[in-house]
């Protein structure tokens, strides 16, 4: 996919956010146009349905994007992770149109995972586009077929929050499936530590802390 895909909100998000609004409740400028154009899209129930489905997939990505990827089998979907967000999502870039009369841009698909955290939770795809792993604060990298959107399985048991996941084909070695790379580790707050203390104090927490958290790490799976 050539091109440049840039992310983010402000004021630009605040208008197109209005946008959306005028288009679902009919309060723009547009008045009996509106409705007209409702009724292509299925009539009021099915705009009314497609405004809050627009809204939660809206929801998801407000907190601000962390992550972006490309469907690698080659169709037009960009995949998207957001800080504190309990889903990943899928996102059909023909469908991103200006044309407000075809109704609020939304996604296509979601993918369910404990991500209510300020941590950075990453996400990957293998080479066919088939399978998404998605990675959550409850201590498991989740394992999705993308096209039924059904969890196949999951990998847990790790010592701390899967942080990373990265999917490796074996196919060129000959061996079918694939290895997949995940990566631990997360920033805890010694809850005993005091901002007033001084650097003695400081010192002693850290090695505290140290003693008792166990470190990072990168484990590899054969899938």
């Amino acid at each position: 996919h050539g091109g440049v895909c840039v992310v983010g909100h402000g004021r630009a998000f605040a208008r197109k956010k209005r946008r959306f609004a005028d288009v679902s409740t009919g309060d723009g400028d547009g008045g009996g146009d509106e409705t007209a154009a409702g009724d292509n899209r299925g009539g009021g129930d099915d705009d009314l349905f497609s405004a809050a489905k627009s809204r939660w997939y809206h929801s998801r990505a407000r907190t601000g994007v962390t992550q972006l990827k490309w469907c690698p089998s080659g169709e037009h979907l960009l995949y998207s992770a957001s800080r504190r967000s309990d889903a990943i999502v899928a996102w059909d870039l023909r469908a991103l149109s200006e044309d407000a009369s075809r109704g609020p841009i939304r996604g296509v698909a979601s993918y369910p995972r404990d991500g209510d955290t300020n941590q950075r939770l990453e996400f990957d795809l293998d080479d066919t586009g088939r399978t998404l792993f998605a990675c959550g604060a409850d201590g498991t990298v989740k394992i999705y077929d993308v096209k039924s959107r059904t969890l196949d399985g999951s990998i847990d048991g790790f010592g701390d929050v899967p942080n990373g996941v990265s999917y490796l084909s074996t196919e060129r070695w000959g061996r079918n499936g694939g290895l997949v790379a995940v990566s631990t580790g997360t920033r805890r707050f010694d809850e005993k530590y005091d901002e007033d203390e001084d650097e003695s104090g400081r010192d002693a927490a850290v090695s505290s802390k140290a003693a008792i958290v166990p470190p990072g790490s990168v484990e590899v799976y054969a899938i």
